[in-house]
């Protein structure tokens, strides 16, 4: 890959890499794993990482009520904006929750809940809250190495007694003929170099943690600035910055959330607690 033409560029490699995710996220081929809305427009907060906290189903917004007239003649729209599950009004699969939630009060509690977050992050040191997320990303990523390892030994072990077999096979005292024992060695040396793969990865990883800190201070940044503008920017804003912070929200019966954050600012949220 050639350099980038400083002076044809337009924004820098942070921006382009997030308008990259953004669209691909926003695509039709990742519709079932969208989180991201697909648009910033309209009144909800919510959009594409909003779930029935029963049966899963992803919920859709939907208008309703009639205008009337009142007593001196004026007429009030009194609309009315719900979050609802598509499962339970249209009867596809078993639903035991609400059919719908109301979409100020369901957006509400989510606006103080980030407010909240946002105003602890302020008054925390910045210091302490990237020194403790970048632990915890080392550890992770200690923790996944491992856990490669293990696999690769597993597959390793496995393709060794599976060659072994081949000379059973030759002497025919092998419970595998030889065209399964073939498939299955194969199967066994791919998972063997899928599993070679991640351990390189998580070596490689931690042998650059300085990524880690450019990464984690970068998300402080973000942090911080979208805590200054968050309260009091407009809708669009609010939905925007809701969706990088949020990975899914799953409401069960009487607004009862768990709430899933985006993994880049989830350490954050968790290093202010400690």
């Amino acid at each position: 890959m050639s350099e980038p033409f400083e002076h044809l560029r337009i924004i820098d490699d942070d921006l382009f890499e997030q308008a990259q995710k953004l669209r691909t996220a926003r695509g039709n081929d990742y519709e079932k794993m969208r989180k991201l809305p697909l648009n910033t427009k309209g009144q909800s907060l919510l959009s594409g990482n909003i779930f029935c906290g029963h049966c899963g189903s992803r919920l859709s917004l939907t208008t309703n009520g009639k205008p009337y007239t009142k007593a001196d003649g004026t007429v009030v729209k009194n609309k009315r904006i719900r979050y609802i599950c598509y499962n339970k009004t249209r009867k596809i699969n078993e639903c035991n929750g609400q059919t719908g939630y109301t979409m100020k009060k369901l957006d509400g509690i989510v606006i103080e809940l980030l407010s909240n977050l946002f105003q602890n992050i302020k008054g925390a040191s910045e210091s302490r809250l990237i020194e403790n997320s970048y632990q915890a990303e080392l550890t992770s990523c200690t923790v996944k190495l491992k856990g490669a390892k293990t696999e690769l030994q597993t597959h390793t072990s496995s393709l060794q007694s599976l060659q072994d077999e081949v000379v059973k096979a030759i002497q025919g005292a092998s419970k595998f003929d030889s065209v399964m024992l073939n498939e299955l060695i194969k199967q066994t040396r791919d998972k063997v170099d899928t599993a070679k793969i991640e351990v390189q990865k998580y070596e490689s990883e931690l042998e650059n943690k300085q990524q880690y800190l450019t990464a984690i201070k970068a998300n402080y940044n973000n942090l911080i600035n979208w805590s200054e503008v968050f309260q009091e920017s407009n809708a669009e804003t609010k939905k925007m910055i809701t969706a990088y912070l949020i990975e899914s929200v799953k409401v069960r019966r009487d607004y009862e959330l768990d709430i899933t954050f985006n993994i880049a600012y989830e350490q954050f949220f968790k290093a202010e607690e400690r």
